[in-house]
């Protein structure tokens, strides 16, 4: 079976048609296929297929979503063979809704020995949403399950092709990598601490290193989060991020807890600055605090995601 995604020409008759169905408070009722072997570039005035070689009820199909319906059908095995250049979706007043046609492309094959099952996903972008659906023949059970299964095939699309690669439906292990990469991408946070006794109670902080960890994974910072619960006062508590002993922020331009101040006001990062790689070590430093105090229990959080 094939699952083609095509974007059709409609027609004047079939806007005519979905604008006064939709005026009753109706939808365009799909309810016929048909093929021919012409290959052109529909405009728009056509009200038939230039050579219509075959034309079948539809049996299966509705809406995936608001602006998208399936149409499945099935034509059998027989005279003529031809390649499939041109598809007509006719409403079931016999109205061409809308055409397909390419002169360089191909969407099946019907042959004299083998029947071609087919589904389509017919999309349009300058109707009312919800303005078609589909009237099949079909068993009722088995075009709830195939619509199903489209919807489904919807997502898992969405998945991989987020991923970054390219669809292709006979692909077994796409799924699995676009999960790998989703997963990869993930959050990571690191959290360090400074200005906490054993007990729980505030010490002060100072210019130190606060602690340090083993990048596992190439990440990418997002954003630095910072808490001073007892604020540092008399002048602004600085703070600095190292990677691999480097700092990834500007000069004059590194996260600081104002005068005062109990939020972290962020930093700004170094051009690819942001760039965690597998392997590294990230620090997180104490560079100044307080005159009058120096301020106590920090908490810092760097805020990552895989890439």
């Amino acid at each position: 079976m094939s699952t083609v995604s095509l974007t059709p020409i409609l027609t004047a008759a079939g806007l005519a048609a979905v604008s006064n169905a939709d005026g009753n408070g109706l939808q365009a009722i799909i309810a016929e296929i048909a093929v021919g072997d012409a290959g052109y570039e529909p405009d728009g005035t056509e009200t038939g297929l230039q050579n219509e070689l075959a034309r079948v009820d539809c049996s299966a199909g509705g809406a995936i979503s608001p602006n998208s319906v399936l149409v499945e059908a099935m034509i059998a095995a027989g005279a003529p063979s031809f390649f499939i250049r041109e598809i007509g979706f006719f409403l079931d007043d016999g109205t061409l809704l809308a055409v397909w046609s390419s002169e360089g492309q191909t969407v099946g094959y019907r042959s004299d020995l083998a029947p071609w099952f087919f589904k389509f996903v017919l999309g349009w972008e300058s109707l009312p949403t919800d303005a078609i659906t589909v009237n099949f023949n079909g068993d009722a059970q088995l075009a709830a399950m195939s619509l199903d299964l489209t919807l489904l095939e919807g997502k898992v699309r969405h998945t991989v092709e987020s991923a970054g690669i390219d669809w292709d439906d006979q692909d077994d292990t796409q799924l699995t990598a676009a999960i790998n990469f989703a997963v990869g991408r993930g959050p990571y946070d690191m959290p360090f601490n400074s200005g906490w006794g054993s007990d729980g109670a505030g010490e002060d902080i100072a210019v130190q290193g606060v602690g340090a960890v083993l990048v596992q994974r190439d990440l990418v910072a997002l954003e630095i989060k910072g808490r001073l619960l007892i604020p540092a006062t008399g002048a602004d508590a600085e703070i600095d991020i190292l990677n691999d002993g480097v700092s990834i922020f500007g000069e004059g331009q590194r996260p600081k807890f104002l005068d005062g101040e109990t939020n972290l006001t962020a930093g700004v990062f170094l051009s690819d600055g942001e760039l965690l790689d597998a392997g590294s070590v990230v620090e997180v430093k104490v560079l100044s605090v307080g005159s009058t105090s120096a301020g106590q229990k920090m908490l810092i959080t760097i805020v990552a995601r895989g890439r």
